[in-house]
C-alpha cells in the first residue's frame, strides 16, 4: 500500500482486475489496502472485480464482490506505520461498517469514512458494489481531533459526497493517456479538497456541543425518523446508537424529542408498532406470524410485543388483526403519531398522557439520574423535579422510582 500511495506521479494506473478464486482476491486486497483479515479463507465460490486509480499521494478503488467479512485488527492499525482515511461510497448492495463504539449501516447513496490507524468491522453482502478512495492522514489537517463524531457514521453532506463520487467515477472510466495523469491527479486533489471541508464543518465544535441543534429543529427531526426507519429491523436501536447517528448528545436528542412530547425509545417503539400494525393489515401477510411481524421491526420479545401493543391500542394483535383485515377503515381509524410525518401537532398523545416535560424527567430518571441531576439538565429547581415525579407515578399508577422505571419499559416509553 505504501508503495501505491507514494509512487511517482509518471506510475500514475488505472487498472482492473477480475477474480474467480478466493485466494488471488485476498492477496490482491493486502497488496493494495492497509492489512485485512477474511473470515471464510477456504471458501471455494468467489467472484469479485476492482477497477482502481493510484495516484501521487491517494488511491481510488471501485469494487463489484460477492458477500464478504473482513477486519482490521486493533493490534495490527496500531503497528502498522502509515495511517489514510477511507471513504466508502455504496452503490448497491448493502456495507456495513463498525469501528469503535460506532456503527453504520450503508444502503445505495449512502456514505461514510474510517480511519485504518484503528481497528474496524467491515461486512459486505452479496452483489455488492461500493467505490473507495483512500486519503493520506495529512490530505485533512486536525482529522485525529474529529475523527471519533465521523468514522462508522452516514456524512450528512450528501452533495458534497455526491459531486466527490462523480468526478472520481469519471476519472475510473478514462484510462490515461499522455499527460492525463497528471490532469486526474488533480480532479482526485480537488475532491480530497471538497470531502476534508465537509469533515471539518460537519465536525465544527460549535455543532457539537451538549444540546445544541446544528440544522433546524425540522431537519434534526427528520433525520431522527429516518434514521429509525432505516434501523427498524434491528433489535439493539437504542437512543445512545440514534444520538450518535445524528450527531447530537443525549441530552441533545432528548430535547429535540421533548418538543414532539416524545422520548427515544418511546418514538422508536411507536414507530415500530406503525410497522408491525401495517404489517398485520395486510392481506398478502395474512399467512406470516404475528411473532415473525414482531420480529421484522425489532421486538426481540413476542410476549413484550403483546404487552406493548394491548397496552397500547387496548386489545391483542390477533384481535387487532382480524378487525382490520375485515375492515379497512379500522385500520385508517388506528392510526397513530409515528404513521404521521415528524412536525405532527398530534404526536405523543397515546395513553398514558404524559406532558414534554414529564416525558424528559422519565426519561432521565430511567437513564439513572437522580432529582439533583434531572434539575441540572432541565434547568429547573428539585422541588419542580419531585412535583414531576409525582405525576408521573400517579399516571402509571406506581409509587415510586423503580416500578415507574419498569412500567414504562414495558409501555415502551423508555430503554
Amino acid at each position: 500500500m505504501a508503495e501505491m500511495i507514494n509512487r511517482p506521479a509518471a506510475e500514475t494506473a488505472l487498472a482492473t482486475h477480475r477474480f474467480r478464486r478466493f485466494s488471488p482476491f485476498k492477496e490482491f486486497v493486502n497488496l493494495t489496502f492497509p492489512w485485512l483479515e477474511f473470515d471464510g479463507s477456504r471458501r471455494t465460490n468467489f467472484a469479485a472485480e476492482a477497477t482502481g486509480y493510484a495516484g501521487t499521494q491517494h488511491l481510488a478503488v471501485q469494487l463489484r464482490m460477492d458477500a464478504l467479512h473482513v477486519t482490521r485488527p486493533k493490534r495490527r492499525a496500531e503497528a502498522e506505520g502509515h495511517a489514510y482515511i477511507k471513504f466508502f461510497w455504496q452503490l448497491s448492495g448493502m456495507t456495513e461498517l463498525a469501528q469503535g463504539r460506532q456503527s453504520v449501516t450503508m444502503h445505495p447513496g449512502d456514505t461514510t469514512v474510517c480511519d485504518t490507524a484503528r481497528g474496524y468491522d467491515l461486512r459486505i453482502s452479496d452483489d455488492a458494489h461500493f467505490a473507495v478512495l483512500l486519503l493520506p492522514y495529512d490530505a485533512c489537517p486536525g482529522w485525529p481531533g474529529i475523527a471519533d463524531d465521523l468514522v462508522a457514521t452516514r456524512l450528512r453532506d450528501e452533495i458534497t459526497a455526491r459531486a466527490a463520487l462523480s468526478a472520481l467515477m469519471s476519472a475510473m472510466r478514462h484510462e490515461p493517456g499522455n499527460g492525463d495523469a497528471a490532469a486526474i491527479d488533480g480532479v482526485v486533489n480537488s475532491v480530497q479538497t471538497m470531502l476534508c471541508d465537509s469533515l471539518q464543518r460537519t465536525a465544527a465544535p460549535a455543532s457539537r456541543h451538549a444540546g445544541t441543534i446544528r440544522q433546524s429543529a425540522g431537519d434534526v427531526i427528520a433525520d431522527i425518523y429516518g434514521y429509525i426507519r432505516r434501523h427498524l429491523h434491528e433489535p439493539d436501536l437504542s437512543p445512545g446508537a440514534l444520538a450518535r447517528a445524528v450527531r447530537l448528545s443525549r441530552r441533545g436528542l432528548y430535547l429535540a424529542l421533548e418538543r414532539q412530547g416524545l422520548t427515544p425509545a418511546r418514538l422508536i417503539t411507536d414507530m415500530r408498532l406503525a410497522g408491525c400494525r401495517r404489517a398485520l393489515a395486510d392481506p398478502a401477510r395474512v399467512q406470516q406470524t404475528i411473532t415473525d411481524i414482531a420480529y421484522e421491526f425489532g421486538f426481540s420479545d413476542a410476549a413484550r410485543f403483546s404487552h406493548i401493543f394491548r397496552a397500547r391500542h387496548g386489545m391483542p394483535p390477533s384481535v387487532w388483526r382480524e378487525r382490520a383485515l375485515q375492515d379497512e377503515r379500522f385500520f385508517v381509524a388506528g392510526r397513530t403519531e409515528a404513521d404521521e410525518s415528524p412536525d405532527t401537532e398530534t404526536a405523543g398523545e397515546a395513553t398514558p398522557v404524559l406532558t414534554n416535560r414529564e416525558c424528559g424527567v422519565l426519561a432521565r430518571l430511567a437513564d439513572g439520574a437522580g432529582n439533583a441531576d434531572i434539575a441540572r439538565e432541565l434547568f429547573v429547581s428539585e422541588n419542580t423535579v419531585k412535583f414531576h415525579l409525582k405525576n408521573i407515578y400517579r399516571k402509571l399508577g406506581v409509587s415510586g422510582r423503580v416500578p415507574a422505571i419498569r412500567a414504562a419499559q414495558h409501555l415502551g416509553l423508555v430503554e
